[in-house]
């Protein structure tokens, strides 16, 4: 019988009990790419040694976290009542726009 625990305040979930699956996604955002004719005919050499340079010495787990990450957590009812309602922590610049200085 798997267990499930609120990811937030710990609370032991019963079988009977909501349990909300949160799952984030935090994808590196690229502009849109357009390849030219001038981008094909150009020797990016340079470019590749100088992003080469750049990447030496960090890990490969370190270079895919800045690119994605993702988490999944279980939360309780009312840990998902707080969550929806400040996503981004109850301090965060945007919800104190969207919620004021509650």
């Amino acid at each position: 019988m798997i267990k499930y625990l609120c990811d937030i305040c710990g609370k032991e979930l019963a079988d009977n009990d909501l349990i909300y699956d949160v799952k984030i996604a935090v994808k590196a955002k690229y502009k849109d790419l357009e390849i030219s004719l001038r981008d094909l005919l150009t020797d990016h050499t340079k470019e590749i040694k100088e992003l080469v340079e750049k990447m030496k010495g960090l890990t490969p787990e370190k270079l895919q976290d800045d690119v994605y990450k993702s988490f999944s957590f279980h939360l309780c009812y009312e840990c998902q009542q707080r969550y929806i309602k400040h996503p981004l922590g109850q301090r965060s610049p945007i919800n104190k726009r969207l919620f004021g200085e509650n």
